[in-house]
């Protein structure tokens, strides 16, 4: 019975694996160059037989790497798309308030311009087609509740203005 030199069998297993490291990671990017080395220097450790099955084993390493890398891009990409669905609620939760915002302000006009309306028709001794107005206007993000445009808020005043006034106004 023959035996191997141990230190011998180490050494060749350690440029074995390093050569079908760098076999596999040449597959893995694609690199002919690295690749023809490290066939050579695969070639130069193994005999036929095993040069097969080195390749082979390399092969299977490198698309398991390559399979790996897919799997990490699908995560990275889910994330992402994650990530763009917040930030895109977050955007329409702005768009949203600064509309609020916009229809709170437009409604400030409102108001004062019936408020006008209602000192003229108080004036005329008339009953006001505004004694029903109930107006919602949305929360914004610095009111976070519901304000309504309604007859309290349109109200003149007790005190009844002048034609002067009036008109002035």
């Amino acid at each position: 019975m023959v035996t191997e030199d141990i230190p011998g069998k180490e050494a060749r297993a350690s440029a074995y694996d390093k050569a079908l490291k760098a076999y596999g990671a040449a597959i893995a990017v694609g690199d002919t160059a690295a690749e023809s080395e490290a066939d050579t220097a695969l070639q130069s450790i193994l005999g036929e037989s095993d040069r097969s099955r080195g390749k082979d084993l390399a092969r299977t390493a490198a698309i398991a790497k390559l399979e790996q890398e897919v799997v990490e891009i699908d995560q990275r990409l889910e994330q992402c798309g994650q990530a763009l669905e917040a930030t895109h609620k977050e955007l329409l939760t702005a768009i949203l308030y600064k509309r609020a915002e916009q229809l709170r302000s437009n409604a400030d006009e409102l108001v004062t311009a019936a408020k006008r309306y209602q000192e003229v028709i108080q004036a005329l001794g008339i009953p006001s087609c505004l004694q029903s107005i109930q107006i919602p206007l949305p929360p914004t993000h610095q009111q976070d509740r519901i304000k309504y445009i309604g007859v309290h808020t349109i109200s003149p005043g007790a005190t009844k203005p002048t034609v002067e006034e009036l008109l002035a106004a």
